[in-house]
């Protein structure tokens, strides 16, 4: 695995599960 793509992806999941709770 590229360690790059691994925490775009965490980044991506992370941004998705905080900002629908912000807005809230």
């Amino acid at each position: 695995m590229n360690w790059d793509i691994v925490m775009a992806l965490a980044q991506a999941e992370l941004g998705v599960f905080i900002l629908p709770t912000l807005l809230n």
